[in-house]
């Protein structure tokens, strides 16, 4: 579940109200640090992901731009830095990093290696103009993620 919270379209409350009570009845979320900020308050990544978590979800991987993105489970958290890159549009970004994590996990890969996907599609996307034309291909992806950094038991 991707929040993808728009306040154009409602308020922050209203936000809240409507999307708290559905984290426990999904297996993974992906807000980025904004949304997760609105939803739950203030406060470092680290512990939103902590309070996401103790929310019902059995995964969260929380987005934090050009910082890359940390992600937890029961049992295992991590980072992951992505290369520096110059950023043309970051329209697709968060859908590419969805993508490529749950392409991860239906690979079977580890939660560090989902998460190194993730950023990677999610960072190679904002070097293209438009919101689907800078998907990589699997190859591309994968060559790519050679540089994203991920760092695992934070």
């Amino acid at each position: 579940f991707d929040p993808n919270i728009r306040l154009k379209l409602w308020d922050a409350a209203t936000a809240r109200r409507h999307i708290l009570p559905l984290l426990a009845q999904v297996d993974m979320v992906f807000p980025g640090l904004d949304e997760a900020r609105l939803l739950l308050g203030e406060g470092e990544p680290e512990a939103l992901l902590d309070r996401l978590l103790s929310l019902g979800p059995r995964v969260v991987a929380l987005k934090l731009g050009a910082q890359g993105a940390l992600a937890g489970n029961g049992t295992t958290r991590c980072v992951a830095t992505p290369p520096a890159v110059t950023v043309i549009d970051p329209v697709g970004a968060g859908d590419a990093f969805d993508a490529a994590f749950l392409f991860g996990t239906l690979r079977g890969l580890s939660l560090g290696e989902q998460l190194r996907l993730a950023v990677a599609a999610g960072t190679i996307t904002t070097t293209i103009p438009g919101d689907y034309e800078g998907l990589a291909s699997y190859q591309e992806l994968v060559t790519f993620a050679q540089g994203v950094q991920v760092r695992e038991g934070i």
